[in-house]
Order: C-alpha cells, then structure tokens, then sequence
C-alpha cells in the first residue's frame, strides 16, 4: 500500500484544481446561473471530491491506474450532480459536459506540473 499524501501536497494540488476548474464553470454555466453559484458550485464539487480521489480510491482500487481513473470519473459524476442540484436551470447535460470538462482541464493541468516538476526540480 502506497503511503498517504502529506496535507500540504493535497492542499498544493487542491488549490490548483480550483484555480482550473472555477473559471471554468463561471464562463459555462453564465446565463442561466449567476457567477457567484457557478463558482460556489465548482467549488463543493471540488471540495467533495478532491479528498476522494486522493485519499479514498487509492486505498480501495491498488493499481495506481485504476484508481486514478476511476477517482476521475467518479469525480466529474459527482461534480455534476452538485452542479445540477445548485443550478437546475442548466439542465442535466450541460451540467455534466461542464464538470467534465472542467475536470479534464484540471486532470491535464496536473500531468503538466508534474512533468515540469521532474524535468526541473
């Protein structure tokens, strides 16, 4: 078993994942909801999930893989349903094509740090 992820490493990473995925929902979900709702909706989602996929999924699924994507997806279903259930006015589709989106974004933002951090640090 892997050992746990130090707090400070989690918070690094949490905060870049709402550094990401904020903007993202403001700008797709404007119209129907308001930018406050849309960021406090990017922002439980993420807070919800974010200890999940760091701290849960790899202590059920052992291969690093498997837990990453099923930590990924399990995410973006479960930001899409807080997105939903905060703004139903988007409806169900364009709230699952944002938090997927947005958890793509920030997915990829992390591999980018994490190559930068091991090529220079």
């Amino acid at each position: 078993m892997r050992r746990p992820v130090p707090f400070a490493r989690w918070l690094r990473a949490y905060l870049l994942t709402l550094l990401f995925e904020i903007p993202i929902y403001v700008g797709l979900a404007r119209g129907p909801v308001s930018a406050a709702r849309a960021a406090f909706a990017g922002w439980l989602g993420s807070t919800i999930t974010h200890p999940m996929l760091t701290y849960l999924w790899p202590r059920i699924l052992a291969d690093r893989t498997d837990a990453l994507i099923a930590g990924e997806i399990g995410a973006a279903v479960i930001e899409s349903a807080v997105l939903f259930a905060l703004a139903p006015k988007l409806g169900a589709r364009r709230s699952i094509g944002v938090a997927f989106l947005a958890n793509g974004v920030s997915f990829g933002a992390s591999v980018v740090v994490r190559l930068i951090r091991r090529a220079y640090f």
